[in-house]
């Protein structure tokens, strides 16, 4: 139950809303990251009635990001944090966002953010940010959800991966090709976890987006494609550039050996879409520590690669073992 009224404007404001009976947070939420997603979702939660936000980022809002930020050409240089406080301070006066600087944990425990928050979204691009925010919320006693866009999808998980590579953990995801869209569906997504007071479990993970093979919308819920068993190998494919940060890798299927996962690989590329990259990723045990093998297909490869023996016409980009602090997250 909420613990505070409402304006008779505010009332009007909602009206259309009321009959659904949506759980706002009766204290507030925390946004770590005020970008393409952080931003729409700060938007989604004001508007539908959440009266105080917090508002994390200490980065600056630069030209490539216009085209998923809902503010002028003459914002290019402001704070993101600020920037989009004063926007929703004009869209909703009932709502009351913050803008902060940079998310740490000790800031959080100083100024007791437990006693201001339901809930602490994170949409910040780096494994390490989301960790520390996950950490935090874990301590306190505070529901904590993620999401993220990349390529034509959007995304929202219940916790930060198990394990990061080292691309991601580097900050900046300015390369990383991404539309307006996509951001949406991630901030839509997360409000409607946190509007409908619904805590995800750490493993739910969702992703809804513009599908390149099939031409089509496509939606992927993890519930429903469970890890390989110890053991096996599981085939995956991805079409983006951007592959070595990207989480949008796609099932082929899963095999009882080595040499089944390599001829679904070559039954892929003689047969199906030119996709930039295949992965067979072996679960060896119940340790959960994966081994990845990632082939590039075709001709259009990266210099110092070197051709592998078992798949003609592919090469070999990585083939490493992760443990579950350094691996390759969601």
């Amino acid at each position: 139950m909420n613990d505070f009224t409402i304006s008779a404007e505010e009332a009007q404001h909602l009206a259309r809303q009321a009959p659904l009976a949506l759980t706002l947070p009766s204290r507030g939420v925390a946004i770590i990251g005020c970008g393409g997603v952080g931003s729409w979702l700060a938007h989604f939660l004001a508007l539908a009635g959440v009266r105080n936000l917090w508002l994390w980022d200490y980065d600056t809002i630069a030209s490539h990001n216009l085209n998923r930020i809902l503010l002028p050409p003459s914002a290019v240089g402001d704070n993101k944090a600020k920037a989009l406080a004063a926007t929703i301070t004009a869209l909703r006066p009932d709502c009351k966002p913050v803008p902060m600087g940079r998310f740490s944990a000790a800031t959080a425990t100083t100024m007791n953010l437990v006693n201001e928050i339901d809930w602490l979204v994170a949409t910040t691009d780096t494994w390490s940010s989301r960790r520390e925010a996950k950490e935090w919320t874990s301590e306190w006693g505070v529901e904590y959800l993620e999401a993220a866009a990349e390529g034509e999808w959007g995304s929202i998980t219940g916790a930060p991966g198990e394990f990061a590579t080292s691309d991601e953990v580097r900050p900046g995801y300015a390369s990383v090709p991404v539309w307006i869209g996509p951001c949406v569906a991630a901030a839509m997504m997360a409000a409607a976890y946190v509007l409908h007071g619904h805590i995800p479990a750490p493993s739910d993970a969702f992703r809804f987006g513009w599908d390149r093979e099939t031409e089509r919308i496509g939606f992927f819920d993890a519930a429903r494609h469970p890890r390989p068993q110890a053991g096996h190998w599981i085939v995956e494919f991805n079409f983006t550039t951007e592959w070595r940060r990207s989480s949008n890798w796609a099932t082929r299927g899963t095999f009882d050996s080595e040499e089944a996962a390599r001829h679904a690989i070559l039954q892929e590329r003689d047969g199906g879409p030119n996709h930039e990259r295949y992965r067979a990723t072996f679960v060896p045990d119940a340790s959960q520590r994966f081994r990845h093998i990632t082939y590039a297909i075709g001709e259009v490869l990266p210099r110092g690669i070197v051709t592998s023996d078992t798949l003609p016409g592919t090469s070999v980009v990585e083939d490493e073992m992760d443990e579950p602090e350094t691996g390759t997250g969601g």
